[in-house]
């Protein structure tokens, strides 16, 4: 099917740009993937501006965040404009015309994969830089008291592997010199703020304050990443790190372990791990990487009952905690565990 850019201007007149925000951005995805990125950005953005919470900076932002392929295609724009009604026009196209629609296409696919592959090496390049760097700042912790955690107490977890930090520490991420440094000290802590290197497109940093606990990510045995968890329990990870497939673990999680339990947060895990006196617990951190980190228990303990124990969602739409546990759990053969509260009752 020829697929024009006024054929997608056509297109989303039918869909609301009011979309939950997955979908929305996967309409952006869709046009990276099909059209230019002046051509196709325009197109977004003026689609954007119908929404009621328009926002020019998260559509760039979202614009330059996502990544054209991935399952998702201009397939994904037609689906959304088909079921809200839109019917795309019978055209009669010349011999010409059709050769040249080809042409643009087979551009537009070339340029889309060459794109594909330097974003791939880019985004390798910058897991290493991340995991140097976080590799560094677990280093930097350890080699302190820890501080008390407000985070820790309101959960009433102990900290098990991880690291509350003692004084405030910069984890700032520079993609265009491609290094991840952790600065310490009042004095140099001001100085990278008064640099103005704080407002550089290319630089984003993580300010782990005095209380913040750090938790170890990790592939296999080595540390790959962090996740931060504020004393206000926002979490957070540093930019262009890996987390797809990452976990933290407790307890003496080994091949021949007889039950392992994997969870969303470090707190579940953590509460999992403190209830059951020293199952091996493991934590995903979400719940897109919940089903990824129960296949890697399932290769390390084949013989292993897993437990997944749910987040449970109720108050949101689809109850995602829930949805993601009873999908991991279906595909590496274990059973879910759902958390009752008193008050539930």
């Amino acid at each position: 099917m020829e697929f024009t850019l006024d054929d997608a201007q056509k297109a989303l007149r039918f869909v609301d740009p009011d979309l939950a925000r997955d979908d929305w951005a996967k309409i952006g995805m869709a046009l990276k993937a099909e059209f230019d990125d002046g051509d196709g950005f325009d197109l977004f953005d003026a689609w954007s501006k119908g929404g009621s919470n328009y926002d020019a900076f998260a559509v760039r932002d979202t614009w330059k965040s996502v990544k054209p392929g991935g399952g998702v295609g201009i397939g994904t724009l037609i689906h959304h404009a088909k079921q809200a009604g839109w019917a795309p026009e019978k055209k009669e196209y010349t011999p010409e015309e059709k050769a040249r629609y080809a042409k643009e296409q087979a551009e537009r696919k070339a340029r889309r994969l060459a794109a594909e592959e330097k974003e791939r090496l880019f985004r390798e390049q910058m897991y290493a830089v991340v995991a140097d760097g976080a590799r560094a700042l677990i280093d930097e912790l350890s080699g302190h008291e820890p501080a008390p955690s407000e985070y820790l107490d309101k959960k009433q977890v102990r900290a098990f592997g991880v690291f509350v930090a003692a004084r405030s520490v910069l984890f700032v991420v520079n993609e265009q010199a491609k290094t991840a440094n952790v600065i310490t000290g009042e004095a140099a802590i001001k100085g990278f703020f008064k640099s103005g290197a704080a407002d550089l497109d290319h630089v984003s940093f993580r300010n782990i304050r005095r209380g913040s606990v750090v938790v170890p990510m990790r592939r296999g045995k080595d540390i790959c990443n962090v996740q931060i968890i504020f004393p206000t329990g926002k979490k957070s990870f540093p930019r262009h790190g890996r987390k797809s497939g990452c976990f933290h673990f407790m307890g003496d999680w080994s091949p021949k372990s007889e039950v392992v339990c994997v969870a969303e947060g470090y707190a579940t895990a953590a509460s999992v791990f403190m209830a059951t006196r020293g199952f091996p617990c493991v934590v995903a951190f979400d719940a897109g990487n919940l089903a990824k980190v129960a296949r890697v228990v399932r290769r390390s303990s084949p013989d292993a009952h897993i437990i997944i124990c749910a987040d449970n969602d109720s108050n949101t739409k689809g109850n995602p905690g829930l949805t993601a546990a009873n999908c991991a759990a279906n595909e590496i053969g274990g059973v879910v565990a759902v958390p009752v509260f008193k008050d539930a009752q």
